[in-house]
Formats: C-alpha cells, structure tokens, sequence
C-alpha cells in the first residue's frame, strides 16, 4: 500500500489543485478544483480507462462544483468510505491531491486488502491441504495449558537483527522465564545454543533448512494445523495444538475445536500462547519488526525471503526505520493485544518500531521461578491427545458435487435457461457455502473492477458466468 504512494499531504491555500502524476491510477481529493482544472482531470483519466478519480467531499454541497461531463464518466466516483475505493485500485501507484486528510485511512485500507489478497492468492490450497493432512498426525491439545503458568516471566524471541545483543542474557533466563523461539529466530538461536522452553511455527511453506532434525528437537513445537506437514512430522518433540486460525471458513467444517487467533506472525502467534498460559510479565527481544543498518534478520537466519520494505516508521530513538505490511499489521495486533490485557505487564527489548502500549526496557530481570523446564514437561505430559476427526472423504464428496452443480448452471446459462435448480443444490454443500462463497467476496474485487464490468453487454449475466468460472478453476486445484 505504501510502496505506491506517489506524493504527500500538501496543505493548499489556493483553490487550485495539482494534477495527478502520469504514473498514477487513482487519485484522492476533498477538493474541487475550477473549470479549468476540471478540464484537465477529464484529459487526465481518458488518456487511461484504468484511472480513477475519488471525490470524497467534506460537505455534499461541493458536488455542485463538479461539471456534468465529469459527473458522466465512470471513471469519476463520489464517495464517504475509502474502503470499498481502494479494492479498485490494489498493488497500483495513487495519490492524493490537495489538502487530503484521510491518507491515513487509505493506507490503512489498502494494508488490508492487500495482506487479504496475499493470504488468499493461491484460493487457500496450501493452508487446508496442509490442515487436512496434519489431522491425521500424532499431537496434544496445547489450549489445555491455559493458566498453567501464572505469573511466570515469558520472552519472545523474534528474530530482528536487535536479537543479537540478548543472546549472553537468554543463556540465563532458564529458570527465570519461558523463552519462546519461532520462525525464522530458531536457527540463530540453537547456534548461539540458547534454553527454550518452547518453539513455535504457523507458517505453511516454511524453508526446510530454517529447521534441522537436530534443533530442539525434545522442546514442545507449538503450531496451528495450517503449518508445513514436513516441518511437523519430522519433529520429535511433543507437538502442541492450538487449533484453528480462522482464516478460512472451510475449517469450521472440518474441525470442531475453537479458533484461535494467532495474529500476522510467528511472534504474534508466541504472545498469544504466552498470555493464554498465564505469563506475566511478557518480554519481547528481537523484534525489531522492520529493517535496522539494512539488516531485517539477526545474523544466522537461513533462507531470507525477498520481500521488500518500503514503508516507514519510527524506532525508539525517533529515527526513520522501514517496515513491511505484515510486520507493520503485527505491530499493530500487538497493540490491541497490550490494550486488552491492561493488567499485565509488557516490555519491549527490541530496537525496532515502536509499538504502542508496550513500553521499551533495558534487561530482564534474572529472578529463579524454579526449574521451568521441569514443569513445562509435568504440565506437557498430563496433555490429552487431540482426537482424530477425518472429513476428508465427505470434503471430497461435497467439492465432485459442487462441480457437477457448477458446470449445470454455466451449461444452462450457455442455453439461456435459469441456473436456479443447481444454485439451490449449492448451498447444500460445504465446499461452495464455506470455501467457494467466501473466496468469492475478496476475487470478486478484483474480477470485477469496474473498467471491467463496464465493457460487459449484459452485466447481470456476464458477471454471472465469470463467477461460475471463477468457481471451476478453484474447484480445479482441489481436484
């Protein structure tokens, strides 16, 4: 969302405004500028059928600036929210013109939409795939732990290149406090050979060599069902669930147990458990949450992802770091986490973004709660085995019945009859009430973006079949 900005806030006095730029594919404004302005905003979008000019008006009575040609094109939309605006323009360079002052607002909008696209990119074959097949492997219900370690310090580990700096003080905090490592942190940390109590991952296509047979390979691994079934099979240690994440409305149907919010990132994922466990106070170290001397990962991370930080922030001594969307969401999760549990309290280590209610510290104070590894394997070992629920054969059954409905109702299209009959035998079947549906009400943004639906003949019916494709060809990477 932010890569895209092209120009900043400007306060204007006069009643012009600036055009927006030739790179631009939508632009913002409150304002409405002069006939001669108007003249030329209406060159600016026909020069382009993908450009858009948002008019969010401070009072209603500024429509009656805007010129009847302008009010015609398509291309000009009179709207309050930006939320529905800015699926029009996803991944694309904007603007906003004047004195706009809910850039803000689209940014976070945009943020969104686009970390919703993202999860969704692949129609969510991976994350139930992988949910599917770790069903059926051996793990404990981690929720069970809930309390079991009241008042018990817990440290976050993260794996922000601020990590390095805490590696002498982790080595005795053993006794002290539950250290957590997830993600991209393990390697690091089993190098510099540092206790942890637990390690964690949520990812589902984790890089193989970010973890080894050999690293913790007895510590309790806590994990959703989404994540790599590689990762979970290999481990040897006791694997603790925490359920389902809520992403997709298709777990509903294929697990009974409650969601389990686990937020943007590993880290995230690790103050969850740490709160749901009862700790108290939660320190965070390494998570820096945004690039520090042109450095994202501490020293000893494998397999750096080539994501690119583009967005800007401020760490704890007021300079300008960079950040990317899912950490700058998990900055954000982290805060409304902080604001819930008021009563508990929160430390922040790390050298990156601050994040709100969670207020820098210095150390971790090294005070003995007694042998904490030997009470996490008690309270490990008195955990139930969660019960196989196998749905899927009767998955497979409602996706072969979805697609014989899907293709009745494009071939009775094709045939200028109605589809109701076999619209009405699809909302008896999970896969298109809790999978298909739902997909369809973030792609439908895309797929339908106005430049689009204004080229249709006959919309309704148009729109219409390009949603049963649209169907077929997810239906196509589950079978």
């Amino acid at each position: 969302a932010f890569e895209y900005t092209l120009s900043e806030k400007k306060e204007e006095k006069s009643s012009s405004l600036p055009l927006p730029s030739e790179k631009a594919v939508a632009a913002y404004t409150a304002e409405m500028g002069g006939e001669k302005w108007q003249e030329e905003i209406i060159q600016w979008l026909e020069q382009d059928p993908k450009r858009i000019l948002f008019f969010l008006p401070r009072f209603i009575q500024a429509v009656k600036l805007v010129s009847v040609k302008l009010l015609d094109m398509s291309q000009f939309i009179i709207a309050k929210n930006v939320d529905p605006c800015v699926w029009e323009h996803l991944f694309q360079p904007w603007e906003c013109l004047g004195a706009f002052d809910r850039k803000g607002e689209i940014e976070k909008a945009l943020l969104q939409g686009e970390l919703i696209v993202s999860h969704y990119r692949d129609f969510g074959k991976t994350f139930l795939n992988n949910c599917i097949k770790n069903s059926s492997l051996s793990s404990k219900n981690g929720r069970a732990l809930k309390g079991k370690f009241e008042g018990v310090p817990a440290v976050i580990c993260g794996a922000g290149p601020s990590l390095e700096t805490h590696f002498a003080r982790l080595k005795d905090l053993k006794d002290s406090a539950l250290i957590f490592g997830g993600g991209s942190a393990i390697m690091p940390l089993a190098k510099h050979k540092i206790p942890l109590h637990f390690i964690a991952s949520i990812d589902p296509a984790s890089p193989p060599f970010r973890f080894q047979e050999e690293t913790y390979s007895d510590v309790p691994l806590l994990f959703q069902r989404q994540v790599d079934p590689q990762l979970l099979s290999k481990h040897q240690g006791p694997k603790l669930c925490y359920g389902k994440s809520g992403s997709f409305a298709l777990e509903e149907f294929l697990f009974e147990d409650e969601v389990f919010d686990t937020g943007w990132t590993v880290g995230t994922f690790m103050a969850a458990v740490a709160i749901h466990f009862g700790c108290d106070p939660i320190y965070f170290v390494g998570m820096d949450l945004s690039v520090s001397k042109e450095k994202r990962y501490v020293s000893g991370v494998e397999g750096e992802d080539g994501r690119i930080d583009v967005l800007e922030g401020v760490n704890k001594r007021g300079e300008k770091v960079f950040t990317r969307p899912d950490f700058l969401a998990a900055k954000e999760w982290l805060e409304v986490l902080a604001r819930n549990h008021p009563k508990k309290t929160w430390v922040n280590l790390s050298e990156g973004l601050c994040i709100e209610g969670i207020p820098f510290g210095q150390d971790i104070p090294n005070e003995r709660k007694g042998d904490l590894f030997a009470k996490v394997k008690t309270e490990v070992e008195k955990l139930t085995a969660l019960a196989y629920s196998d749905k899927k054969q009767e998955l497979e059954n409602s996706i072969q019945k979805t697609a014989r409905a899907i293709h009745g109702a494009l071939a009775a299209l094709a045939e200028e009859r109605s589809p109701l009959l076999f619209e009405i035998e699809l909302e008896e079947e999970p896969f298109y009430t809790k999978h298909l549906v739902p997909l369809w009400e973030v792609w439908k943004h895309l797929l339908q973006k106005r430049e689009i639906v204004s080229q249709m003949e006959d919309s309704e019916r148009e729109k219409k079949i390009q949603q049963l494709l649209f169907f077929q060809e997810v239906i196509g990477e589950f079978t």
